[in-house]
This record gives C-alpha cells, structure tokens and sequence, in this order.
C-alpha cells in the first residue's frame, strides 16, 4: 500500500523553488522569505504558550517531586514504584511532544537549503538561477543566517536544543533523587 506524502509549506515552497525559470536569484529569495514570513507569524501565536508550558512544567516537576520523595519514604514501596512510573512517563511525554513539535517546524525550513544544497547543476534546467553553483551557494548562506523555524525571541529551537533541553530535565531528576 503507497502512503501518500504530507504536503507542507515547505514541501511547496521547495517545489516553487525548484519550477522557477528564467528568474533571479532575489526572486528564490523572496519565495522563501514568504515562507519565512508564514511560519513565524504560525509559530508566534504558539511562543507565549510554548514559554509559559515550560514555566508551568518545570513548577509541577519540580513540587510532584518534592511530593514524590516524600511518599517514597514513607508510603507503600509498590504503590509508589508504579506512581514513579507513570509519572516519568507522563511528564516525559508533556515535556517531550512540544519539543519535538517545535524542532519538527525548524527542522522542515532547514530541509529545504539541505536539499538545494545537495544538488548539482545538472539537476537544475536550463534558465534556472541555481544551474550557476556560485547563486545556489549564496541562498544556502543566506537561508542559514536566516534561520527559518520555530523562533523564541532570537533562539530558534531546533532538534539539538530539545535533546539538550531533555538530557537537563533528566539530569535535573536524577540530582534531587541522590
């Protein structure tokens, strides 16, 4: 059975980028800046969330375990082991999904200059600004510095940022447990 392919803004822009003829090196520019403009006007509605989600996390984190170590003292060593359980799972999923959410956006405009940039000119047609390998190294650079995707004031998160942020959280648990 075929699945279909998941159409994304960045898949279409991608493929914008890709039927451009006969036009400039601005004109790639703008349709991604239009992208750009798309995403972070998405993602801006969510950011005011997406920090006050952590906030809120980290506080219930921090008093389910303060409640934790002391039922684990002196509660029923069963029960609590199935209580810690869940509540690993529970926060690991609450603290995961937005992460990953958020460093799948980042991850989708940073795909399309990694594909550009994994072409030669022979995959271009003829009158398309990237059959020159000088125009198509320029929007590589520039869409780098431009750094599309899921933005929190000046820090874009991406997938290193949410595996970072996990590994913290972990170690965070792990430090008021010893």
């Amino acid at each position: 059975m075929h699945t279909p392919e998941r159409r994304t803004i960045a898949k279409d822009a991608l493929r914008l980028i890709q039927d451009l003829q006969n036009r400039t090196l601005d004109d790639i520019i703008i349709l991604h800046e239009d992208l750009c403009t798309v995403v972070f006007s998405t993602v801006s509605a969510y950011s005011v969330w997406f920090v006050l989600h952590w906030f809120t996390y980290g506080a219930g984190v921090v008093l389910s375990v303060i409640y934790l170590s002391k039922e684990f003292l002196y509660g029923n060593r069963t029960l609590n082991l199935v209580y810690l359980c869940l509540f690993f799972v529970f926060h690991l999923y609450l603290f995961l999904l937005p992460c990953l959410f958020a460093a799948r956006i980042t991850s989708c405009c940073t795909g399309i200059y990694e594909d550009i940039n994994c072409t030669t000119s022979v995959d271009w047609s003829e009158g398309h600004p990237f059959k020159d390998r000088r125009n198509l190294t320029m929007f590589v650079s520039y869409a780098k510095k431009r750094r599309c995707g899921f933005k929190i004031g000046r820090i874009t998160f991406s997938s290193a940022s949410a595996w970072v942020s996990v590994f913290l959280g972990l170690l965070g648990l792990l430090f008021s447990f010893f």
